[in-house]
């Protein structure tokens, strides 16, 4: 069952039915978007027996606001995504395919927010917007956060602090993501850092072809994360490598 956007009164209220989707408006009356998002998350005054399907049941924000301050709304308080207006029949298609036809299951919320807490994660990417929405998300679920536009700048990064994961954009001036990834695993441009062997390296990137996937894994990336990228997959990988600090660099997996 799919819960339509305006819906918001029933939504708190304590015979709330299961819904499996939620396309949730962010500006209505009475209770905005915001509001009914948090109040599910945090299960006040919803039967039990539904409780634990509430906080993890996919919320899409739907909205005319621009794309930055959507998106951070969203990360705030819980959305797995945003959809813009006007909303096509295409992008609707494409939310029931990546909701109830993909292989990629939404992980439960509780478990990842545990995973995640006090971890260190350093975002490259030269895009501000998609710094910004991984940051607020990841921020959401207690990491600690360092930025580089550019892989020349992430290496300076790690010189001087240790990270547990790198989330790294594929394209990027100056020195782009294979170019970075590979000057990481030789460790010649470090003096103190001495983890750049096993790090997680999850690459972003909007070309998903299989020859992409190949170079991503020959410069010694682990996993591979398409975009736009979603709350529910970012958290889920991120949460899976950082439980796992023997990681092999050999390992690249495609989401």
């Amino acid at each position: 069952e799919i819960l339509p956007s305006d819906w918001s009164s029933d939504v708190c209220s304590s015979d709330l039915t299961r819904f499996d989707l939620i396309f949730m408006d962010f500006e209505m009356p009475d209770l905005n978007g915001d509001q009914t998002v948090r109040h599910l998350r945090s299960v006040q005054d919803i039967d039990p027996g539904l409780a634990a399907h509430y906080l993890q049941v996919p919320i899409i924000g739907t909205t005319a606001l621009a794309p930055t301050e959507a998106l951070r709304r969203a990360a705030i308080c819980g959305m797995n995504e945003v959809l813009c207006k006007p909303i096509g029949r295409l992008d609707v298609g494409k939310t029931f395919e990546r909701y109830f036809f993909s292989e990629t299951r939404v992980s439960p919320l509780r478990h990842d927010e545990a995973q995640l807490a006090g971890k260190k994660i350093l975002l490259v990417d030269d895009n501000n917007t998609s710094r910004h929405f991984m940051s607020m998300i990841l921020k959401h679920y207690h990491c600690q956060i360092g930025q580089a536009e550019n892989g020349q700048i992430a290496i300076k990064q790690l010189e001087e602090q240790d990270y547990d994961v790198i989330l790294m954009d594929m394209e990027m001036p100056v020195m782009n993501g294979i170019e970075t990834s590979k000057a990481i695993r030789e460790g010649k441009c470090f003096k103190r850092f001495r983890n750049f062997s096993a790090i997680p390296i999850i690459a972003l990137t909007g070309n998903t072809d299989q020859q992409n996937i190949e170079s991503a894994k020959k410069a010694g990336m682990n996993h591979f994360l398409s975009k736009p990228v979603f709350r529910d997959e970012l958290v889920a990988v991120i949460s899976g490598w950082v439980k796992n600090p023997s990681v092999q660099a050999t390992e690249c997996r495609h989401v």
